[in-house]
């Protein structure tokens, strides 16, 4: 378990720095933009951190709804791939200084990271309810098979 929380912390750290990169080359590389970029990010974490795992049934498996969390998250970075050039089109032919442009990089910013960080905010949780749910004494080895419910 802690290896596939590792590897999901460091795939979204990739993800941050990939979509930066990447989002970039639409909104720009100037403190405003990333200021945009970090908000949605963190943002995303938290409204998935708090909404998805209170959604999950209890009678789901822990793992396999982190499997289809993650799932998600490889789907959607996908689409952001292709979706990309189509927003920078979009955001040339309509780019203003001040703040509607601003607006419209955060807007850019959303439609882009809020699906995908909402996805990846929701896996720790998920992933502790797999740990909590587990009888007490026993180790939560083998993807938590001992118990898959929150009933005592």
């Amino acid at each position: 378990m802690l290896m596939l929380l590792g590897g999901s912390g460091c795939a979204a750290l990739i993800y941050e720095i990939v979509w930066f990169q990447f989002l970039q080359l639409v909104i720009g590389s100037s403190a405003i933009s990333l200021g945009l970029l970090l908000a949605v990010y963190m943002g995303g974490l938290c409204l998935g951190s708090l909404a998805l795992p209170r959604l999950m049934p209890l009678k789901q498996h822990p793992v396999r709804f982190y499997a289809f969390l993650e799932t998600g998250i490889a789907a959607l970075g996908i689409v952001v791939l292709f979706t990309v050039p189509f927003l920078s089109r979009a955001y040339a032919g309509s780019a203003t200084p001040g703040v509607l442009g601003i607006v419209l990089r955060a807007t850019i910013c959303t439609l882009c990271l809020l699906p995908s960080t909402i996805l990846m905010g929701a896996t720790l949780p998920v992933i502790s309810r797999c740990l909590n749910s587990t009888r007490p004494g026993w180790r939560a080895s083998a993807f938590c098979t001992a118990r898959t419910s929150l009933e005592p």
